[in-house]
């Protein structure tokens, strides 16, 4: 199934850039999965007691769901017992929470014994008692280190681009990853539209998700074709940062107006579904495509907001010759890979265990 049922949506090397154009440095992306480290930020504290166990967890060069049938097996577990924030790359070095529902099976604040994993890439950092299951996008940020080798083309370029991106920030784009290998969840998602068959969960949050991002990254493509991804336009809605709380102003001032500057509050883009919000352009207002809007309400989907940029904190760039170091962190469901696009373009390099 081709996605010419949305045939204007853009694929991912199609999206606008912020600096109008594709960066002019190339370089070697996960060469080994070192060079991609990211960990997770709860952002509070665990109160050593309840029924659920939260493990920090170290792995090294696989996924979530690979880590969840480890866990499950040493625990003893089923699958569905194990809850965790946020998938994380394969080709990498990651830290990240889960939570295990184990009643009675922990004192509170007493000794927790850990089994022996099987796997030696797996490590359990820490192990505490919480009284709540952990949630996705439960963390407050995903601390990255990055390296990138052998760079090469225009280096002068590059170095612009890092410091307008620590100031300013780069477009939330939904990454790459999202969209699952080649791209192939796009197709699959158009497929639903025309079909009336009712779709297995797994299958249905997968379609959702695609839908969502694909329509999110195409609207947030055009503000930023249009030079107003970081501006106010009438009509926009604002979202308060690192919080879910939504406003419309009546009117714009110069004190909204330094808020935004100072990234108090963001522009929020519109991910489809049942709702009456919708996002301004230049020269109009957006319109998702009306079977795929037709779908997700059809379904209950109801809409929801993703700031239309973001920007790094605990910026760290550290230049090794050739390479290029950077340390950073985002807040949970923004993608590093996002950034990077922005600064050079990738060639990904290592070779995924099997």
């Amino acid at each position: 199934m081709s996605d010419s049922v949305l045939s204007d949506y853009p694929r991912y090397h199609e999206l606008a850039y912020s600096h109008g154009s594709a960066p002019l440095a190339a370089g070697d992306f996960k060469t080994l999965p070192e060079d991609f480290v990211v960990e997770e930020v709860l952002g509070f504290e665990l109160s050593g007691e309840g029924e659920h166990l939260w493990l920090w967890v170290e792995a090294r060069d696989m996924t979530t769901d690979f880590m969840v049938r480890h866990l499950a097996a040493a625990f003893e577990l089923e699958k569905k017992q194990i809850s965790f924030s946020g998938k994380k790359d394969r080709r990498a070095v990651t830290r990240q929470w889960f939570s295990l529902h184990v009643p009675g099976r922990y004192p509170a604040r007493g000794e927790i014994p850990l089994p022996v994993l099987a796997h030696p890439d797996i490590k359990i950092l820490q192990a505490e008692l919480h009284h709540k299951k952990l949630r996705r996008g439960t963390h407050q940020q995903n601390r990255f280190t990055i390296r990138m080798r052998q760079l090469s083309g225009d280096l002068d370029q590059l170095s612009e681009r890092v410091a307008s991106i620590r100031g300013s920030g780069f477009p939330n784009y939904f990454g790459l990853q999202r969209f699952g290998r080649q791209e192939n969840n796009i197709d699959e998602a158009c497929g639903a539209l025309t079909v009336s068959r009712r779709l297995k969960r797994q299958a249905r949050d997968r379609i959702y998700s695609t839908l969502r991002a694909w329509d999110f990254n195409r609207q947030l493509s055009l503000r930023v074709a249009s030079g107003t991804w970081q501006q106010y336009l009438a009509g926009d809605t604002l979202q308060l940062s690192g919080s879910r709380s939504l406003f419309q102003p009546d009117a714009w001032d110069e004190t909204l107006q330094d808020r935004l500057d100072k990234a108090d509050i963001q522009v929020a883009g519109i991910l489809p579904g049942k709702g009456e919000r919708r996002l301004p352009l230049p020269y109009g207002w957006y319109e998702p495509d009306p079977r795929l809007l037709e779908f997700l309400v059809k379904q209950r989907v109801e809409q929801g907001t993703r700031p239309l940029g973001v920007r790094p904190t605990d910026w760290q760039c550290e230049w090794l010759e050739n390479d290029l170091m950077l340390a950073f962190a985002l807040p949970a469901g923004a993608f590093a890979t996002g950034l990077l696009r922005e600064l050079i373009q990738l060639r990904e390099t290592g070779t995924a265990e099997p």
